[in-house]
């Protein structure tokens, strides 16, 4: 039985905000900014799949677009994860992102209990 590869990029990017800062309109931002990128490149919204009329076992590929479209979720982790200065005094550890809520899949792999 084959099982298929899987691949990805979980990036968790980090930034400092100023006390009061509006945070989902430094999403609604973000969001925006996103966006323009897709429709300046579009295939970075695409998915990777085999080329189109080639025998698979050569395994060339081609990004074609994705049918579920580009998601950029939005999750105020204040209360579940620690502060930025904390993470910052830590070098960010991964170790410290290893709850659930931070996407489909946890950023570590947790053994069993």
């Amino acid at each position: 039985m084959n099982i298929p590869r899987l691949y990805g990029i979980r990036l968790v990017l980090c930034f400092p905000l100023t006390s009061g800062a509006d945070k989902l309109q430094i999403y609604e931002n973000l969001k925006k900014g996103l966006a323009h990128t897709v429709t300046s490149i579009p295939w970075i919204a695409g998915v990777i799949g085999p080329e189109e009329g080639q025998d698979p076992k050569t395994r060339r590929v081609q990004i074609v677009d994705s049918p579920s479209g580009f998601k950029f979720p939005y999750k105020d982790l204040s209360d579940t994860l620690p502060s930025y200065t904390a993470l910052k005094e830590k070098s960010f550890a991964l170790s410290e992102f290893s709850t659930a809520p931070l996407g489909p899949i946890d950023v570590t792999p947790q053994g069993p209990d």
